[in-house]
């Protein structure tokens, strides 16, 4: 069975997840109708947008350096605008092969605006790739603002862990902190997640956050928390889950999504002080402990989500620099901590 590189998040892959990533991978995008001249914004900012095919952005030619296409003949991806096959978004010519410079450009205005600012910062930014005048394609920084910084720094050492005491282990978290007094876990029951019906999923998930009246809680479920797209995951918006203390996106049998990406939804991630952990079930590594979740007691089920109590709180500790993020079946710190 072959295998090959895809991306740094997927280093290998057997022919099962090749079809997994080729079924969940983006086929359609949302664009600004430009010819819609007159809108009415009391509808919502949805009214001027429209949603496409990603043939329709071939046509135009919008792909030729951010996708890639799938050889079936020789199973592998092919880069370039004259590659044949299905299109899969994986900006390669510009992440692997250095189109355009985005890396450097990227890591220059960070370096700027931290020092301009005093702290770390995140910016919102464009690319027209299509080469002007100048030949060159054209960068737009659209937004910057500092990032929230921690008095303190959490320091994990994977060697020290065990996999025994942990009920969630990623090497790709984002936050930073150690948090003691979590009880409640939210999570979908993967054998009832149906991407056809998540828009229904969003009232459940609303009223089990409401009922929790401001305590802290643990929310997983598969695909995108947030997204735009009801396919790839629940679109939920922020004020639907703002009490959870951790959420957990999560890939599962079928539905391998790529993680949420939305710089709103780190922003709120960020300034609340939330944790956000990735965990791709076929990972060597990160795993979520599904036998010792199943054993808790239910406080609250719905229709696709449960709602467990533990007796004591769990202990969560997440690393922002190495990116690891740990959630321990009993509150104690076997790890050194800073």
């Amino acid at each position: 069975m072959k295998t090959f590189k895809f991306c740094p998040r997927y280093p290998k892959m057997d022919i099962l997840q090749q079809e997994e990533i080729l079924k969940n991978s983006q086929y359609e995008f949302y664009a600004i109708n430009l010819g819609k001249k007159e809108f009415d914004l009391r509808e919502g900012e949805i009214t001027n947008y429209i949603k496409l095919d990603l043939r329709d952005a071939e046509k135009h030619g919008s792909l030729n350096y951010i996708a890639s296409s799938w050889d079936y003949q020789n199973e592998r991806f092919m880069e370039g605008p004259y590659a044949k096959g299905v299109k899969v978004l994986t900006f390669a010519s510009v992440l692997k092969y250095n189109y355009f410079p985005l890396a450097e450009i990227l890591d220059n205005i960070l370096d700027i605006g931290e020092k301009a600012m005093g702290v770390p910062v995140e910016i919102e930014f464009a690319v027209n790739l299509n080469k002007e005048k100048d030949n060159k394609p054209s960068f737009y920084l659209l937004q910057i603002r500092p990032l929230t910084i921690k008095p303190f720094e959490t320091s994990i050492d994977p060697q020290t862990l065990s996999k025994k005491e942990l009920f969630i282990y990623t090497g790709k978290g984002m936050g930073n902190g150690i948090f003691e007094n979590v009880r409640d876990i939210i999570f979908v029951e993967q054998k009832k997640f149906d991407n056809t019906d998540t828009m229904n999923m969003i009232s459940e998930i609303d009223e089990l956050n409401r009922k929790l009246n401001g305590k802290k809680y643990i929310l997983i479920g598969p695909g995108r928390w947030g997204t735009r797209d009801r396919f790839l995951g629940i679109p939920v918006k922020w004020n639907n889950i703002y009490n959870a203390q951790i959420i957990v996106e999560t890939s599962m049998e079928g539905f391998i999504v790529e993680p949420s990406q939305g710089t709103h939804f780190f922003h709120n991630l960020i300034a609340s002080n939330v944790g956000y952990f990735v965990v791709n079930h076929k990972s060597e590594k990160d795993f979520i402990d599904w036998k010792w979740l199943a054993r808790q007691p239910i406080k609250n089920r719905t229709k696709y989500f449960v709602h467990v109590q533990l007796e004591k709180p769990v202990l969560i500790k997440i690393d922002g620099k190495k990116g690891i993020g740990v959630v321990f079946k009993e509150n104690k710190i076997p790890t050194q901590s800073s």
